[in-house]
């Protein structure tokens, strides 16, 4: 009996066909239209900012992906802007190439890579040590774009300042080195070795300054800069003499450089007033440089600094006259000082220039008071010793 049938009533039933599974057409799926179509797999009119099937069927639209709208870009562009064709006289053009094409030259840049300024593992360890920690000692309380940025940049670019930098920072580390384990023998023989490489690296330096200097001539800002650190690496190894020499000619640097740039005349103020002592030391400088593309202000701030550490534990040796001009240093910076800085290192800035005027100001105080009592005890003498001569004449 075949299935389907009832038994009770005798009849056949006739057996139904199973519907076919219906398969879902492919398409590709697109990339362009707004994400609630995507995920309901429903073709999207693309409207934008917000999908108008999704409004239609109460859908939230969720907007288009980033590609979708630089793909719809892409396609307003080439349909605004259509290309015209071009007639071209051939037909059938083959992709091969021309004869002419097999023996031409083509120029391509082969970039290599750069030469390390480093020239020993043992010179950028110490350097390292300079840019990282040494800098910011250098810099003190206050920032200084001149370590952290002038003299580092001039670093890569002047071998003599790199091995200078290198020195100081060897020499910095003796007295790190020291702070850590100050009873060591491991110390002692790495503090040789940090000392050994400083003298090596600052004798390198200097030799390498005086070949720049004989072979491309002299730089100004080149050699303002390794002055400082030669003043730096003096003061570190202890010579405080050394470093006020070296002190004192950079100011000279600057001064001759500020008097050329500012005064056009055959002979400086100073040199006018010690003509007689046949001085030779040009106008005093201030905070500001006259050209600062050539040489920064930073720089002329700096050896302000150090003329103020020079003068206050009487290292600097030059004569009462420089004094005498040099307290009135700066006099037009002091006349044009703003009622309230805009900044703390333009604040800086004016003080160490007063602290330099006053500096420079009490030897000339000391020179008068002295000068007045000499005179005081002339004239006392001279009272004292009338009278006597007059009963010797009687």
């Amino acid at each position: 009996m075949p299935r389907g049938a009832s038994k009770s009533s005798g009849m056949t039933s006739i057996p139904l066909k199973r519907k076919d599974k219906r398969t879902r057409a492919y398409f590709p799926k697109t990339r362009t239209g707004c994400w609630t179509c995507r995920k309901r797999r429903v073709k999207c009119d693309e409207e934008k900012p917000h999908c108008a099937r999704c409004k239609a069927s109460g859908f939230k639209c969720d907007g288009y992906s980033v590609d979708a709208f630089s793909q719809a870009h892409k396609r307003a562009s080439v349909v605004q802007k259509p290309q015209p064709k071009r007639k071209s006289s051939v037909t059938n053009r083959a992709i091969l190439p021309s004869k002419a094409s097999k023996t031409a030259r083509i120029n391509i840049r082969v970039l290599r890579p750069r030469t390390p300024i480093v020239e020993t593992e043992q010179e950028y360890r110490y350097l390292c040590f300079f840019t990282e920690n040494t800098t910011r000692r250098l810099c003190g309380f206050f920032e200084s774009k001149l370590w952290s940025h002038l003299m580092l940049q001039a670093g890569e670019q002047e071998r003599p300042i790199r091995h200078a930098m290198s020195a100081i920072g060897a020499l910095d580390l003796i007295l790190h080195t020291k702070e850590q384990k100050p009873h060591s023998l491991v110390t002692r023989s790495t503090i040789e070795e940090h000392h050994i490489f400083a003298i090596k690296q600052y004798e390198k330096a200097v030799r390498l300054m005086k070949t720049d200097i004989a072979e491309r001539g002299h730089s100004l800002r080149t050699a303002l800069l390794f002055c400082l650190l030669i003043v730096c690496f003096e003061n570190l190894y202890g010579t405080q003499q050394s470093a006020t020499v070296h002190i004192i000619a950079g100011i000279r640097l600057i001064e001759a450089y500020h008097h050329d740039h500012t005064s056009r005349s055959d002979k400086s103020p100073l040199q006018k007033a010690e003509e007689s002592n046949a001085s030779t030391d040009p106008v005093t400088f201030g905070m500001a440089s006259p050209v600062p593309s050539d040489v920064e202000d930073e720089i002329y701030q700096a050896f302000g600094l150090l003329e103020i550490a020079s003068l206050s534990f009487n290292l600097d040796g030059r004569g009462m006259a420089y004094h005498m001009l040099a307290k009135d240093s700066g006099s037009s910076c002091v006349k044009n000082m703003p009622s309230r800085f805009v900044s703390l290192p333009e604040a800086k800035a004016y003080w160490d220039l007063i602290m330099r005027r006053l500096l420079h100001l009490l030897p000339t105080l000391n020179t008068a008071q002295a000068t007045m009592r000499g005179y005081e005890d002339d004239n006392e003498t001279a009272i004292i010793t009338k009278p006597s001569s007059a009963v010797i004449e009687e």
